[in-house]
Order: structure tokens, then C-alpha cells, then sequence
């Protein structure tokens, strides 16, 4: 049976688990899958990726500085770029927040600066003037699926597969079967670190690199 939808996911997890009864903890491991999935955490004392597909990059163009500072969208994960909106071409450079702040004083003239997070915003630095609007392109959280209301998002069904083996992890867990959690968990990972290579190849593209001779100034 192929999973296009929550419903879908729901009935194979039962089936694969033997286990009719338990139908109302599903929604609760789905939503601690997603937690992995989107955001990635550590796990059995190891470090795991989140997902990063193209399918969770997006766009906000409209986002307005006041006071060198906007609050980052409430899908936000992470930044990829920050650009002037009036003007595509001008890219804002990522700092940390200890090096960003070397930049208070100076004048942000020709659209040039800095950024960095700090909480559930993004400071700029040198400080644009208030109602400077900024184009950001960063990962984004899909919306939780939900039964009835949410049966899909950005990622799924495309990544079926990958939710599928992520709640079973979780349910695995919960029936104290902790040898099969633990298989299904290194399954997860795995798939995640393979999506997320597809996705740097993709980017990279299939071009062989060509390294250029040293050149002596």
C-alpha cells in the first residue's frame, strides 16, 4: 500500500506494529518523528542531522527592519541567505553575534552588511535604516501533520518512507521493544544523511571539478 496521506501512515504503522489498540498514541509519535525529521537532535549519544531538502527551503521577501532587527518567520529553522529586497544582487554576511556587534558604529551605506540570530530575531549591523526590507531564504518547518486537518505537507508524502520508519522508531519505543527502536533509529538516520547528500549533489552538480593552477601573484 503506498502512504500518501495520514491516514495512510496511520494504518501501515498498525500493521506493521500488529497492534490495532494503540491508535491513539499514533498522533504522538508522528509528532515526536517530526521533531527528529525537521530539526534533527541527538539521539543514542550521537548527533543526527535534520532533514534538508529543497522541499523545505523558502522564500520571505518582505520581512522590514526596526532598529537593525526583524523577527524571523514562525516556520523558521534556519537561514540559507539574507539579500536587500530592493536590490538581489546586495547579500548580507553571516557573523556571530560577538564579531556582528563590531559593526555598531559604522554606516550601512550601499546596502552592504552583516547579520547574525540571536533568539527569534535577525540583527543587521551596520544598522539599516527602519523600514529596510530584507529577502531571507532559509529551511522552514512543513506544517505538523495532523488527522483530518493536516494530512499532508511540503515533505509528505514525497518522504513517506522517511515518517514511516521515523513514527514506527517511536512506536517501537513505547511497546519496549528497544532493540527494533534502536534499528529503526539508525534507519532514520541513515535516510536523512542520504536525502541530505542527494540534495548537496544537486546542488553541486554532476560537472567534474576542475581545479586551477596555482598562479603566483
Amino acid at each position: 500500500m503506498s502512504i500518501d496521506t495520514y491516514a495512510d501512515l496511520k494504518t501501515e504503522v498498525q500493521a506493521d506494529l500488529a497492534r490495532t489498540d494503540l491508535a491513539a498514541r499514533i498522533q504522538r509519535w508522528v509528532s515526536q518523528a517530526e521533531k527528529l525529521i525537521f530539526r534533527g537532535g541527538v539521539f543514542e549519544g550521537r548527533r543526527v542531522s535534520g532533514l534538508r531538502t529543497r522541499e523545505m527551503e523558502k522564500i520571505n521577501a518582505t520581512l522590514t527592519a526596526t532598529g537593525g532587527k526583524f523577527a524571523v518567520p514562525s516556520d523558521y529553522i534556519s537561514p540559507l541567505e539574507l539579500r536587500l529586497a530592493s536590490d538581489l544582487s546586495i547579500t548580507q554576511k553571516y557573523l556571530p553575534s560577538e564579531q556582528l556587534f563590531k559593526q555598531e558604529n559604522e554606516t550601512y551605506t550601499d546596502g552592504t552588511g552583516y547579520y547574525s540570530e540571536i533568539a527569534s530575531e535577525i540583527y543587521v549591523r551596520p544598522s539599516p535604516a527602519d523600514a529596510t526590507a530584507f529577502w531571507l531564504r532559509y529551511v522552514h518547518s512543513p506544517a505538523a501533520l495532523t488527522e483530518t486537518t493536516q494530512e499532508t505537507n511540503a515533505i509528505f508524502p514525497l518522504y513517506s518512507d522517511l515518517y514511516f520508519e521515523a513514527t514506527l522508531w517511536k512506536a517501537f519505543e513505547y511497546v519496549r521493544n528497544y532493540e527494533a527502536a534502536s534499528r529503526k533509529l539508525q534507519t532514520v538516520v541513515a535516510m536523512i544523511d542520504g536525502y541530505n547528500r542527494e540534495r548537496i549533489s544537486e546542488r553541486q552538480g554532476e560537472a567534474a571539478l576542475v581545479i586551477a593552477p596555482y598562479m603566483a601573484a
